[in-house]
C-alpha cells in the first residue's frame, strides 16, 4: 500500500506530459476509504495521519490563515517532512546541488514504515531552546529560505492528501493546532487551495512513482538485504551514481546536463528497469 502524503504510467522513457490532474480527484467518507484497507495498512494510516473526521471534495470551503510563525516547520523529528523524487528534483535545482550533495546535507535517506520503501526525509537542525527540539533545515528565523521551491507537503499544508489503491485522491485537513489561524481567516476551497500553490505537477509525479511502487512484490522486495533496498533509493534519489556505472562516460555528461522533465523521465525509466529485473 502507498501512502502519499502532502501527502505520488506509462511506458519508461516515453516523454511524460503532465496533464492538469485536478479534473481526476475523488471523494468519499472516510469510513468509505478506509473499509478497503486490511488492519495492517488502516493502523499505519492512522499512526501517520491521525484519526481523519471527514474528507473534503474539491469544492468544499475551509478557513485558514498562516501567522508565519514557523511552527509548522518546527519539532518535526517525530513526524518528519517526506520528499518525492520530484520534491528533491526541484530543491536540487533551485539550490543548485548535486544529488549526493543535497542527500549530504539537506536529505536523509530511511527505509519506510511497512513498505521497507527507501524514503528521503528534510534534515531538521536540532537547537534545543525552550519548547523547540528542532527546526527544518531550511528554515531561516520565522520563514521558509526555499519557499517557491518547497516540497509537496509543505505546499499543501494544512490540506493533506492520501490515495486508494487506484490512484483516487482523498483530501483532509491536517492539525494545525497552536500554529496558524485555523478555522478562520480567509475562506478557501480545496480546488482552488492547490491551484494557487501550483502543486499539480508534484501530485503527478509522485503518482506515477507510486504507480511503480504498487507493481513491487513486495514479499520479494523485502526478502532483500538492505544494502539492495538502498541501490533502489539511490536510483530514485541519486542519480549520479547509478548513471556512472551503466553508461558510458560521454551519455553520462548528456545526462547530467538534462533538465526539467527529460532527467526525471531518466529517474524513472532506471527505476523501472530495477523493479522489472529484480522485484516482480
Amino acid at each position: 500500500m502507498q501512502l502519499p502524503i502532502s501527502a505520488g504510467q506509462q511506458l519508461a522513457g516515453n516523454p511524460l506530459v503532465c496533464q492538469p490532474v485536478l479534473s481526476k480527484m475523488k471523494i468519499s467518507n472516510p469510513e468509505q476509504f478506509l473499509s478497503s484497507f486490511n488492519k495492517e495498512d488502516y493502523e499505519a494510516i492512522q499512526s501517520k495521519i491521525g484519526k481523519i473526521d471527514r474528507f473534503f471534495s474539491l469544492g468544499d470551503t475551509f478557513k485558514f490563515t498562516c501567522d508565519k510563525r514557523g511552527n509548522c516547520c518546527r519539532n518535526r523529528d517525530e513526524n518528519p517532512i517526506l520528499l518525492s523524487v520530484y520534491d528533491v528534483f526541484k530543491l536540487r535545482q533551485h539550490l543548485g546541488v548535486s544529488s549526493r550533495g543535497f542527500a549530504e546535507k539537506y536529505g536523509q535517506t530511511i527505509l519506510g514504515g511497512q513498505s521497507d520503501i527507501p524514503l528521503m526525509i528534510l534534515r531538521n537542525i536540532w537547537i534545543e531552546k525552550g519548547e523547540d527540539r528542532s527546526h527544518c533545515v531550511f528554515l531561516k528565523g520565522n520563514e521558509c529560505s526555499v519557499y517557491d521551491n518547497r516540497p509537496q507537503v509543505c505546499r499543501m499544508y494544512p490540506v493533506g492528501r492520501v490515495t486508494d489503491s487506484k490512484m483516487n485522491s482523498y483530501f483532509f485537513l491536517t492539525n494545525t493546532d497552536g500554529c496558524c489561524q485555523s478555522g478562520c481567516g480567509k475562506e478557501h476551497t480545496i480546488e482552488d487551495w492547490l491551484r494557487t500553490s501550483k502543486v499539480e505537477p508534484y501530485i503527478e509525479w509522485n503518482d506515477k512513482f507510486n504507480k511503480l511502487y504498487m507493481e513491487i512484490d513486495h514479499k520479494k522486495y523485502k526478502a532483500l538485504d538492505n544494502k539492495y533496498k538502498f541501490v533502489f533509493g539511490s536510483i530514485l534519489y541519486d542519480i549520479g551514481s547509478p548513471l556512472e556505472s551503466i553508461v558510458s562516460k560521454e551519455e553520462y555528461k548528456k545526462m547530467s546536463k538534462l533538465e526539467d522533465d527529460s532527467l526525471l523521465e531518466c529517474i524513472y525509466f532506471l527505476a523501472t528497469q530495477y523493479v522489472e529485473k529484480f522485484l516482480k
